[in-house]
């Protein structure tokens, strides 16, 4: 099962953040233009991916949290036939 859309978003800017933390400002001063463009290259587009793909209308957040309310609902009831 995947993770919601927004879920992905929220990490996939975590780890950009993260990986932008993770250098000093003085490194990056002394990196060349190039190497500022190329660091933390990867997050940034992991976090364009998913602009790009839309996955964060409404319409899919709305279904995708209805999906997981179906599913906490089934297992709600899966514990309460157990339990009796």
């Amino acid at each position: 099962m995947s993770k919601p859309a927004f879920q992905e978003f929220v990490e996939a800017n975590q780890a950009l953040l993260s990986c932008y933390n993770a250098v000093s400002p003085a490194d990056y001063q002394k990196l060349n233009e190039g190497q500022q463009e190329a660091l933390c290259s990867s997050q940034r587009e992991k976090v364009r991916d998913i602009l790009r793909s839309n996955s964060l209308v409404m319409s899919n957040l709305v279904r995708q949290r209805v999906e997981i309310l179906h599913r906490l609902g089934a297992a709600a009831q899966n514990d309460i036939k157990i339990r009796q």
